[in-house]
């Protein structure tokens, strides 16, 4: 598939990614020649890429985030039942509440369909309706809305067009 639009060589050259990836290069010596292993780095060593983008923003704090995932059995990507899986694509949940769950939705004073959008899939469990997987270190690789999501938000015509994506595919 054809992008729909790419950055000249200049606007690429100007861009905070491009200055980004050069930090991270001279001060960090990863090697991250461009956007694909930038991904491929924050992914495979996490704290470092949190480090480094902490540095390139000069974000200050009385002390720094020493790991990505608290729990990983709390917040695995899961495809059966909740059942956690590392190292391989599942639907994004959440066993423990976390600091930016909503607690309900505008004008659904009982509840009804705040818990059947979250909770209905499993029980007691948050489901996101994301795709992610869970790396052997930790880091959380959050690939886009599933299908299954796609068939609750979209209308038919939509979804058709929608479901004949590779990138989609479960």
């Amino acid at each position: 598939m054809e992008p729909i639009w790419s950055p000249s060589p200049e606007r690429i050259a100007r861009a905070r990614l491009t200055h980004f990836m050069s930090f991270v290069r001279e001060r960090h010596r990863a090697p991250v020649p461009d956007y694909a292993a930038l991904h491929r780095w924050s992914i495979e060593f996490p704290e470092n890429f949190w480090r480094a983008l902490w540095d390139y923003c000069e974000i200050r704090a009385q002390t720094r985030a020493t790991q990505i995932l608290e729990d990983g059995n709390r917040m695995p990507g899961a495809r059966d039942a909740g059942q956690p899986l590392q190292g391989e694509q599942g639907e994004l949940v959440c066993s423990a509440p976390f600091p930016s769950v909503p607690i309900g939705f505008w004008g659904d004073t009982d509840g009804t369909r705040f818990r059947g959008t979250y909770f209905a899939r499993y029980p007691n469990v948050w489901w996101h309706g994301d795709l992610a997987t869970i790396t052997p270190r930790g880091g959380l690789i959050v690939h886009g809305r599933s299908v299954k999501n796609l068939d609750a938000l979209a209308n038919p015509q939509a979804l058709d067009y929608f479901k004949d994506l590779p990138e989609l595919q479960a």
